[in-house]
């Protein structure tokens, strides 16, 4: 049952009243115990800050989606001459999960040409 912004703001009234969520139930008729106790959370815990996103900046030395060539020699770093992904991530300015992704991605091209 969906319950208007005026029986929500009522209950949550009462309860300050009360300090009883029983008889708040009881005095109104609604709502059940698990929606006061979930309102009633909501009204206390203070609203997560929104996430700060990064400020992606596409130049010519610094491409948001680098050549093949650029994600070979990164991926080259990194999986044959075993640099650290971390290390060679934070130097280039490439996420670690895009690294991981193009190797997937390069994987899934050797699988699908050998199948051929």
């Amino acid at each position: 049952m969906q319950f208007s912004l005026e029986q929500k703001y009522r209950a949550l009234q009462l309860y300050d009243e009360k300090k009883s969520v029983t008889k708040v139930i009881t005095q109104l008729g609604y709502p059940m115990r698990q929606t006061m106790y979930r309102w009633l959370w909501k009204k206390t815990v203070p609203p997560k800050p929104p996430k700060k996103r990064r400020q992606f900046i596409n130049t010519t030395e610094h491409p948001l989606h680098p050549s093949l060539e650029a994600k070979l020699e990164i991926l080259h770093r990194c999986f044959e001459l075993g640099e650290n992904v971390k290390l060679v991530s934070e130097e280039t300015g490439y996420s670690r999960p895009s690294i991981y992704l193009w190797r997937q991605h390069c994987r899934a091209c050797i699988i699908s040409f050998s199948v051929d």
